[in-house]
This record gives C-alpha cells, sequence and structure tokens, in this order.
C-alpha cells in the first residue's frame, strides 16, 4: 500500500488533509493552527513531495522525517505535520479495522471528564459580546447540560483597544461573574 493522493483542504475557518492511497483507503486528519491556514496549507503541498508513492503505515518515519526535513520549526510546520499524523492513523485504523485508541496503547479508562470551551476574545472586535452576564449565562447553560468544567477566555472582546486599567477590570468582572 502506497500514499497516492493528499489533498490539503482549507474551509472556512478550518484546515482538514486527506490522504488517499492507492489501495483506495481515505485518512481524514485536521490541523489546529487558527491564524495561519494559508501557510499551513503550502506546508501540506511541500509535504507531497516526501510522502506520495511512501507506505502510510509507517507513521512515526514520517513523522521524524517532516519534522527534520527543514531548520525551521513552529506552530505551522506542526499544525502541518499534526493533520497528516492524524490522517494516517486514520488510514491505519481503517487498514487494520481497528480503533486508534487501540493502536497507541488501549484503554485506560472508562469515562473521562470534559470541559467546554466557551468563547474567545477577539482582539479587535468592534461588537464587544463576550460580557461578564454572557459568559455567567453560558455557564449555566453548561452546567445544566452536564458539563463539570469550562474553559475560557477571560480577556473581552476588543481588548486591544482598551486601556490597561479598563482591560483589568473587565477580565476581573468576567472571572468573578463565573465564581
Amino acid at each position: 500500500m502506497k500514499i497516492d493522493k493528499i489533498e490539503s483542504i482549507l474551509s472556512g475557518n478550518s484546515h482538514f488533509v486527506r490522504i488517499i492511497t492507492d489501495d483506495g483507503i481515505e485518512g481524514i486528519g485536521q490541523s489546529a493552527c487558527w491564524g495561519y491556514m494559508e501557510a499551513v496549507h503550502t506546508v501540506i503541498n511541500t509535504f507531497q513531495r516526501y510522502l506520495i508513492g511512501k507506505n502510510p503505515l509507517n507513521i512515526e518515519h514520517h513523522w521524524q522525517h517532516l519534522y527534520r526535513m527543514g531548520p525551521f520549526r513552529g506552530s505551522i510546520l506542526n499544525a502541518a505535520i499534526s493533520a497528516v499524523d492524524i490522517a494516517l492513523w486514520d488510514i491505519k485504523g481503517k487498514y487494520l479495522s481497528a480503533p486508534i485508541w487501540m493502536l497507541i496503547g488501549g484503554k485506560v479508562r472508562d469515562k473521562i471528564r470534559l470541559h467546554l470551551l466557551m468563547g474567545g476574545s477577539r482582539p479587535d472586535a468592534s461588537d464587544l459580546g463576550t460580557t461578564a452576564e454572557n459568559l455567567r449565562l453560558n455557564a449555566i447553560d453548561a452546567r445544566n447540560e452536564g458539563y463539570t468544567a469550562i474553559k475560557i477566555d477571560p480577556l473581552p472582546d476588543g481588548y486591544q483597544s482598551m486601556t490597561l486599567s479598563r482591560l483589568v477590570s473587565e477580565t476581573k468582572n468576567n472571572v468573578a461573574a463565573l465564581r
């Protein structure tokens, strides 16, 4: 089995990689680089020169090669490698008819605690939608849905244009609203 085709897909605020083997097995991966998706897209296209024709099951070998193929490392390279890595694991799981969790070490627990990621500040937002009251109401909704933990960005929208004293005050109010 060999890697036959790699597609880098930009879709809205998301970036995906589709790797297709000559046997027709398809793996999907997603990068987690929200700010520079076009750069991740370019790196994925560069990776194609190495990956096309290779055995997709040699995941660690490919990871090491991709990570070491250039002297500069950072979030863009890591996001691109991550997307490829996930797609290769997807292929391996399908090829072996096994869930990925089984391939990477097996079952550790029967349940896991999840947190809900709520909102996120936008440095230059003009509508100022992240307010203490909105955060509080969203936290109540999360609790009512069964979540026992939340993760927030306490900075208010538009924080780049705020004075330091206002930024500190609004951030403090946002955190206080959740206690």
